[in-house]
C-alpha cells in the first residue's frame, strides 16, 4: 500500500507489523471461490489487511492448527475507527453458520487485542464489526428487515445508533462500538459514499 494504515498526525495505535505485513483490498478478501463462478462481495479496492492471513500466522507463531482458528475475513483502520468486516455468501440463518460467525467474532477480537495490546474498553470506543452478507441468498432475513415493523423499529433504532440485527447478535453490541448486519448492496453504498463508521 502507498499509503499508511493510519496516518501520523493521529493515531489510534501502534500498527502491527503482522497487520502492515497483510495488506489487501476489500475486494480481495471479499472472495468466495468455494463457488463456480466465484464470487467478490466487494469490488472495492478500500485497502484493509487481510485478517485470515493475520490469523494464519498468528496461530502458526503458538503451534496451533491453523484449521481450527476462526477470523473475520477483514481488518479496516483509520484514523478514528476500526472495523472488523465478515463477508458471507452463504446463509446467514443456518444456526451453523451463525455460530460460526460467532466464534469468528471472538477470535478476530482476541487476536486483534493481543497484537495490538489494547483491552475491550479500546474496542468499545473505536472498534466496529460488520457482517455483510449475500442478499439474494438470504432473502427470509432481508424480508423481514424491509418488514413494516422493522421499518419502524430501524428509526427509532437509528436514534439510538442500532440497528437491525441478525438475531442473537445483539449480544456483541457490548464489545463493539458498533454492530452491523447490512447486505453487499448496502455495504457498497457505505463504501462508496465513504460512511463505513457512520
Amino acid at each position: 500500500m502507498n499509503e499508511p494504515l493510519c496516518r501520523e498526525e493521529k493515531k489510534l495505535m501502534q500498527v502491527p507489523e503482522l497487520f502492515e505485513k497483510h495488506h489487501s483490498t476489500l475486494k480481495k478478501t471479499s472472495l468466495d471461490d468455494s463457488t463456480s463462478p466465484v464470487i467478490y462481495m466487494s469490488e472495492s479496492e478500500q485497502e484493509v489487511v487481510d485478517f485470515d492471513a493475520v490469523k494464519e500466522e498468528y496461530k502458526k507463531k503458538f503451534c496451533c492448527n491453523t484449521g481450527d482458528a476462526r477470523s473475520c475475513d477483514a481488518l479496516l483502520i483509520d484514523n478514528e475507527n476500526i472495523a472488523l468486516i465478515e463477508f458471507k455468501n452463504g446463509k446467514i440463518t443456518d444456526s451453523k453458520e451463525k455460530e460460526k460467525i460467532r466464534s469468528k467474532i471472538g477470535e478476530s477480537l482476541l487476536i486483534f487485542n493481543d497484537l495490538t495490546g489494547k483491552n475491550l474498553s479500546f474496542d468499545r470506543a473505536y472498534v466496529h464489526f460488520i457482517l455483510v452478507y449475500n442478499k439474494q441468498k438470504n432473502d427470509k432475513f432481508e424480508t423481514e428487515r424491509v418488514s413494516s415493523l422493522n421499518k419502524f423499529v430501524d428509526v427509532l433504532a437509528s436514534k439510538a445508533d442500532d440497528s437491525y440485527l441478525l438475531e442473537g447478535f445483539k449480544h456483541y453490541q457490548f464489545m463493539f462500538k458498533n454492530v452491523k448486519t447490512i447486505n453487499e448492496e448496502e455495504f457498497k453504498n457505505l463504501v462508496d459514499n465513504g460512511r463505513i463508521f457512520c
